[in-house]
């Protein structure tokens, strides 16, 4: 080889090629924008057991509460039955 050819081969291996940091930038920014998404996606997955978890707690609280006004009515009546005799 040459020395010119070897001074050329040099100057290209010590300066990267700019298309280089264009690949590169490229990339992050497809990472980071992919972080991004997968935040929302998360996000948007937990907002969706807001209406179910209040809709079973609702639900649980009235059962309780229809058992103990069952509850009391029917003791109700039954010391009014004891009264009685």
């Amino acid at each position: 080889m040459s020395m010119r050819k070897r001074v050329n081969v040099n100057k290209k291996l010590s300066k990267p090629p700019s298309h280089l940091f264009n690949v590169l930038k490229r990339r992050m920014n497809w990472l980071l924008r992919s972080l991004v998404v997968m935040g929302r996606r998360a996000r948007l997955s937990r907002s969706g057991f807001v209406l179910p978890t209040t809709v079973l707690l609702l639900l649980i609280v009235s059962l309780v509460v229809t058992a103990l006004i069952f509850r009391s009515l029917s003791r109700t009546t039954q010391v009014i039955g004891e009264r009685q005799q």
